[in-house]
């Protein structure tokens, strides 16, 4: 439930505790506590406090709360920092709890998860974007140090720092160190724009991508005074990074990738269509030899007509036979769903890696798309005329007449 009073409530209790005698402000096992050189204002501010925490113990000259207070909706931190480390491991708590920064910088700061609004009475221009900016570079982090060897070469503490190793093995090699910190307040000192995030995690499964955006990057930073090359440097400029990572990268491809690619996918194509012509190839020697069976099968009834009991071993064999004659074919087709499967993926590899390349496949992407289909509609047509033979024959079987004398020889 949204309490709409909350916000004016704790303005309230953040001014009686500035006017007090506050010596000290702990956390210790999810609760805060409050410590009071003297008594003077102490049950005033318990009192104010009762309708945004959940007061856990009192004394004479100091009260606690709890920290995450669920009843409440609420969790309360001590300062700035204090809020951004629990961040960068819970935070979900985002999406479900107000916060309360004591003192954040002095000053106070609320969060309120149903209007996503941050409140501060610091006089600063971007007070309400400082959530989604440490958010998001948390998250940006987090992918780089996830990506170790892939996207960084090393994760190391270097003097007093800890630091991203990434090396660029282009026509040049280049090779720089990113100093980073969990927490980094330069960010906070411009206005919040989306950073491609998603767009990033996208590319890193393409290896030539990873080389040409290390390749820029350590040229980036490499540029960049000793002062800036850190993670901030590339967070803020992560835009600008991603959109020359591409235009070098759709360079890189146009020259030297088009012929490998198109030179492997040459050979699978070949592979593709040998796959199809076996498959073809077997269901075409069904259709030579389902005739043979079947006709020598059917003149078996001619030549007996008069022996009821050997027309039901010929019609049992006929019967027999065409269930694995069924499940042969059936495999066969689920070969080319296999097939079709792959031919598919791979499209679609080229459509979202190499859509320069894509025109030149075109036609033979539609040729073993139509080759499939022929395929497969053969070998629906022998099934189905399997089970309209069977039918037949099954009719014959059961009208068969026998001459009475022959009848009780049978019987």
């Amino acid at each position: 439930m949204h309490n709409e009073n909350e916000l004016p409530d704790l303005i309230k209790v953040w001014d009686l505790i500035q006017a007090s005698h506050l010596s000290d402000i702990s956390i210790q096992q999810e609760i805060v506590e409050f410590k009071f050189s003297d008594d003077t204002s102490l049950q005033t501010i318990i009192d104010a406090f009762d309708s945004t925490a959940t007061i856990v113990d009192q004394g004479s000259t100091f009260f606690s709360i709890n920290r995450i207070d669920n009843a409440k909706g609420i969790i309360f931190f001590k300062n700035e920092k204090n809020l951004f480390t629990f961040l960068n491991t819970n935070d979900a708590f985002i999406a479900t709890h107000n916060f309360f920064v004591l003192n954040y910088k002095n000053h106070y700061l609320h969060y309120d998860h149903f209007t996503e609004k941050l409140t501060s009475n610091l006089p600063s221009e971007f007070i309400s974007d400082v959530l989604n900016h440490h958010i998001s570079y948390t998250k940006l982090l987090k992918l780089f140090k996830a990506n170790i060897p892939r996207l960084v070469e090393l994760d190391r503490f270097s003097g007093n720092q800890n630091e991203l190793v990434i090396l660029s093995k282009g026509n040049e090699n280049f090779i720089t160190g990113i100093r980073y910190s969990e927490i980094d307040e330069s960010i906070f000192s411009s206005a919040y724009l989306r950073i491609p995030l998603e767009e990033l995690q996208l590319k890193l499964i393409n290896d030539e991508w990873i080389s040409s955006f290390k390749n820029f990057l350590c040229e980036y930073m490499e540029a960049q005074n000793e002062v800036q090359r850190n993670f901030a440097t590339l967070y803020k400029n992560l835009t600008y990074i991603l959109n020359q990572t591409n235009k070098n990268y759709h360079i890189f491809i146009s020259r030297f990738s088009f012929d490998k690619i198109r030179k492997q996918f040459k050979a699978e194509k070949s592979s593709y269509f040998e796959n199809l012509s076996n498959a073809q190839d077997k269901i075409s020697a069904q259709i030579i030899s389902i005739p043979i069976s079947l006709g020598a099968s059917i003149f078996s009834f001619y030549q007996l007509s008069s022996n009821y009991k050997t027309i039901l071993l010929i019609y049992a064999a006929i019967g027999i036979y065409s269930f694995f004659i069924i499940l042969v074919v059936s495999t066969y087709l689920k070969d080319i769903n296999k097939l079709a499967t792959d031919v598919n993926q791979e499209r679609k590899n080229l459509e979202t890696y190499y859509p320069d390349m894509i025109g030149d496949f075109s036609n033979d992407f539609d040729f073993m798309k139509s080759k499939r289909r022929q395929i497969r509609f053969i070998g629906w047509a022998i099934i189905v005329a399997l089970i309209i033979t069977l039918v037949m024959i099954s009719y014959y079987v059961i009208t068969f007449k026998v001459d009475e004398k022959d009848l009780t020889k049978f019987l």
